[in-house]
């Protein structure tokens, strides 16, 4: 501090002050998710979660409870290990917003609006002419809020989803031979963890 005389001052500021964050509620799994695998053509075996209809696919929302307005959605980032192709550890599927399934607009308090969904059917797919297909992804869905009153403001991570998608398929005897792991449900946690990436891969 400069006095009206030139004199200078350091102070020390010190303080308290009280940060408001949503509440993310009722995380809710929407049907079965299954496995499968389908013949695509030219001798292409493709190993999908879900159906080519849409069906058995993970689907899964949550409720965002706030007292201000603003935006919701989910970043979601995969670690690749598939085979014939993969993309390795911490990519980014396709946008900082997953494009499938939001921003929403949260509105304050609003009862039973303000929910955020996800909807995701991962694939992988055999060489032509292949023998051997595999889905290895480990997923990490973050629920995230941005409000809307003053600014700049940026997304705050409110809670995450983890889940695996893991099958092979083997050329056997003349057939696809599909081998899954286990059910494919998501866990839920609460975070504050910023999302990290490092590359920007495609839809999955």
């Amino acid at each position: 501090m400069t006095f009206a005389n030139g004199q200078q001052v350091s102070l020390a500021d010190t303080g308290l002050f009280a940060m408001y964050r949503p509440t993310l509620l009722n995380w809710t799994q929407a049907g079965q998710t299954l496995i499968t695998n389908y013949l695509v053509g030219q001798g292409i075996e493709e190993i999908r979660l879900g159906t080519p209809a849409g069906n058995n696919v993970m689907r899964f929302s949550a409720q965002i409870v706030s007292a201000y307005p603003g935006l919701a959605g989910f970043t979601q980032v995969y670690d690749d290990a598939s085979l014939p192709t993969h993309y390795g550890p911490d990519v980014l599927d396709m946008a900082e917003m997953y494009p499938y399934t939001g921003p929403i607009a949260v509105l304050t308090n609003s009862g039973a609006a303000n929910v955020l969904s996800l909807t995701a059917s991962p694939t992988s797919d055999s060489a032509p002419g292949g023998q051997y297909v595999s889905l290895l992804r480990q997923f990490r869905d973050y629920a995230r809020f941005m409000p809307s009153a003053g600014g700049p403001n940026i997304y705050v991570t409110l809670g995450e989803a983890t889940w695996s998608a893991v099958a092979m398929a083997t050329w056997t005897q003349g057939n696809w031979v599909l081998t899954a792991g286990g059910p494919v449900v998501p866990l839920w946690n609460s975070s504050a963890e910023f999302p990290s990436w490092i590359i920007i891969g495609p839809s999955h």
